[in-house]
This record gives structure tokens, sequence and C-alpha cells, in this order.
């Protein structure tokens, strides 16, 4: 009889060991079947955008009509193909249990610190102090995007703008599977994205000097503007039409040359009354400017200030002719003497515009008051 005990006393210890050292879902170091195992991580991380910076290659390249054309400067020749994760060391984006003896998704948090040292406008709309319903309510970056889209899935796309490639949305969150009924949602809930209507603002860092990117001196801008919100058709690659979401740019300057991309864009800036009314679209005086003269000035030199201005704040539809309509003007950083930038007026050589991932409006906004909306 204590021989019979003994065996399965050892059985049973021996089935916990196994079951201790099996392949969990959450606690498996190495299972190929598991999608956060470091290996399956690992190998995705070298193909994806967070390693090989692709995104930033794509838009750049002349192919695309990018800025390559105006500074012909090989993009790997630039400090910022150095800007990536590195595949094999977790810590790069994650903070680790203080008794985590194996890396598991157990032992691993997310690092949100981290990720804004990367992903600076999102520390922008922060430091500028926009409210955000989900960050609000205590959400970090990991509650929204998944694994797959962070890690990659082994594929290498051009974007994370390409059709497919994020696909963390409101309505597919398990989060926001009904939509209120409001005269909004009834009258625009089919042509547009919830963001156009519930971000607050996007921020926007003007007028690069591509000049320090080509030295090795980091990323400088002018100013960060910010209170305009950019409208554009966005097409999700879901099988239904284009659907009005929120743009911003990026805009540079180089060696005499200027120039401005357009994208698709999401702000962390959500409110349920970032939109106060009708009026915010239909008596506007961006539109009102650009029905009256064909341009609206964004962003203008002033001659008595020595400075560049925002001129445009809002909703700004884009129109079919913004590449010509829309005004940016641009500064030449002549000097910066103990921590003090000078600038001055740039009168370009040339320009340029590009808009990838998205396409302009059909048309701006009839304008007329909420009450006869």
């Amino acid at each position: 009889m204590a021989k019979k005990l003994t065996v399965l006393v050892y059985c049973l210890l021996l089935g916990v060991v196994f079951w201790l050292v099996g392949c969990g879902d959450d606690d498996c170091p190495s299972c190929p079947e598991c999608t956060d195992c470091p290996e399956t991580v690992e190998g995705n991380l070298q193909a994806s955008l967070h390693y090989n910076t692709r995104g930033m290659e794509y838009w750049y390249e002349t192919e695309q009509g990018g800025f390559e054309l105006f500074t012909n400067i090989d993009y790997r020749s630039l400090d910022c193909k150095d800007c990536h994760v590195e595949p094999s060391d977790c810590s790069t984006c994650h903070a680790f249990a203080s008794d985590s003896k194996i890396v598991s998704a157990k032992s691993m948090t997310i690092d949100e610190a981290k990720c804004l040292a990367c992903h600076g406008r999102q520390a922008a709309e922060i430091s500028f102090q926009y409210s955000d319903v989900h960050r609000d309510a205590g959400f970090d970056c990991g509650d929204c995007h998944t694994a797959e889209e962070v890690h990659g899935d082994g594929s290498s796309p051009n974007s994370m703008l390409e059709p497919g490639v994020m696909t963390t949305r409101c309505d597919n969150s398990g989060c926001h599977t009904e939509v209120p009924s409001n005269t909004y949602h009834e009258r625009h809930g089919a042509d547009f994205e919830c963001s156009a209507c519930h971000v607050q603002s996007v921020v926007t860092c003007y007028n690069c000097h591509f000049e320090a990117e080509v030295a090795g001196e980091g990323k400088i801008a002018y100013a960060r503007f910010r209170n305009w919100r950019f409208l554009l058709k966005r097409d999700r690659g879901d099988g239904n039409e284009p659907k009005v979401d929120i743009g911003n740019f990026q805009s540079l300057k180089y060696e005499g040359n200027a120039f401005v991309a357009m994208a698709p864009f999401h702000a962390h800036t959500i409110s349920r009354t970032a939109i106060t009314s009708c009026n915010d679209c239909h008596i506007n005086a961006n539109v009102a400017e650009y029905d009256g003269t064909g341009f609206l000035n964004v962003v203008l030199w002033d001659d008595q200030q020595n400075a560049l201005v925002q001129e445009a704040t809002g909703i700004i539809p884009v129109p079919m002719d913004w590449e010509t309509s829309f005004v940016f003007e641009f500064a030449h950083l002549d000097s910066t003497v103990e921590g003090t930038r000078y600038w001055s007026k740039l009168e370009p050589i040339d320009e340029g515009r590009q808009m990838l991932f998205a396409e302009p409006l059909d048309a701006m906004p009839p304008q007329f008051g909420a009450e006869a909306h």
C-alpha cells in the first residue's frame, strides 16, 4: 500500500511539473504556438515598422513623391533610420515584474513612458493638457492596441496607414458596439469616421529644419501648432466607401526648398463634445475664406513679429485643390545663440506637396446656420 501511494504521489508531482513548464498562453517562453513568446515576437518585430522604420522611408522616397525629391539624400544615410526598437530586448518597450524569472506575458507590463518617448505627438497632446476619454478613464496604449499591431505579424508593410495594418477601431474593440441616436450620427454616421467629430485637436510640428537631421543633430522644428483639425477622406480597406476622417501634416524645409505631406491621423484627444454644434462646420471661417478668395492661409510669416504665425484654427476641410490653395510659409534657421534660435522668412526655391493613404474631400461643407441645417 505504501509503495502504491509513493508511486501515485510521484505521478501527481510529475504532472504538476509538466503543467508548470508546459506551454501556456501566458507563461510559455518558447512555445511556437504562442504569439507572445519571445521567439515569435522577435521574428515578427524584425519585419515590423517598429524595427525597420519602413514607414518613414516609404513616405520619404522619390517613388512616392516624397521629400527625397528635394534633398537627393538616400534615407538610409540619415540618422532617423536608427530610430527603432531592439527585437531581442523586450525592455525597450516593456517593464518587468520584479519577481519574474522568465520572459512571459504575465511578467511584462506596458511602459507607457517608453511609448511616449518615441510617439512625440501623443506626448505633446498630454503636455498641452488635452483631455482624452480613454486616457482619463485609465486606459494605456495596450488596452486598445493589439500585440499584433505593435509587434507586427511577420509581414513588412510600407506604412501603418496601409489598410489592414492597424486594426484597432472604435466599433470593433468590443467597447462601442452601439452608436447613440442623435442628429449628428443620423446625418453623418454613414460617411464619417468617429474621430472626424470626436477629436479635439491634432498637434503639428511645423517647419522641420531638415539640415539638422542631415547633420545628425536630431529634429528641430520651428514650433508646435495645435487647435486645428484637418478633414480628408480615408479608405480603411474594409470594402466600404472612403469616409471623412481626421488628417494632419508634416512640413519640412531643406536648403531653400519646402515640403508638406498630408495624411490620415488619429489624435488621442477624444471627447464627446469635440463638436459643439453644426456651426463648427457649416459656419466655418476657414471655408468662408476659401470660398471667398480661393485660398486658405494656414501658416504665414508675420513681418512685424518676425515669426511664423498659425492663421487657421478649428476644423479645416481639405479641398481637391489643396496643393495650390493652402498657403504654407516657412522659415530658415539662421543661428542658435545660447539656446535661442533665430529664424528668418524663407522664400522657397521650390515647394512640394504629398498626400498618401487619403484623398481630399469631394466638396467643402455648405455654409449655413444650424437653424437651417
